[in-house]
């Protein structure tokens, strides 16, 4: 896996300049604590999470993790490749992943601004969810 600080600062990239727009600083702090250097290491060395990234040359364009029972988290695109395919890359090759360890869907809480490009993909909506510090969230799901 690429450095974990590199994954780190582009998921800080992503929180603090893209979903800002979305939740307050406080929700942002929050869910920046839960991707520290230090979480994302842990979660790859215990292997209660696959960590997954995207390039474009030497330069983190995107990351996904997978946890253990087919949960989908923490896709993050760098600002400066929103909207050119990463996302999409990236969620591809999570579905891959989780049918080869044999999950029959994937399930993710989904934050408000992107509900509408998990649509896309298949996700459908269960329920929202308000989370006591990470805001609210919808829970989503898509059979493979």
């Amino acid at each position: 896996m690429h450095e974990v600080s590199s994954v780190a600062n582009l998921i800080m990239l992503s929180l603090y300049g893209i979903d800002s727009k979305y939740y307050p600083k406080k929700v942002l702090n929050y869910v920046a604590g839960c991707y520290s250097q230090k979480n994302i290491r842990k979660l790859a060395d215990s292997g209660a999470r696959e960590i997954f990234v995207a390039t474009d040359g030497n330069r983190i364009a995107g990351t996904i993790q997978l946890t253990q029972d087919g949960w989908v988290c923490g896709l993050f695109v760098h600002p400066d490749f929103q909207n050119c395919g990463i996302g999409r890359k990236l969620m591809r090759k999570i579905t891959v992943v989780a049918r080869a360890h044999g999950f029959d869907m994937l399930r993710m809480h989904a934050a408000i601004n992107s509900v509408g490009f998990y649509k896309k993909l298949g996700f459908r909506i269960v329920k929202p969810v308000e989370h006591k510090n990470a805001g609210k969230t919808y829970w989503m799901i898509a059979r493979l």
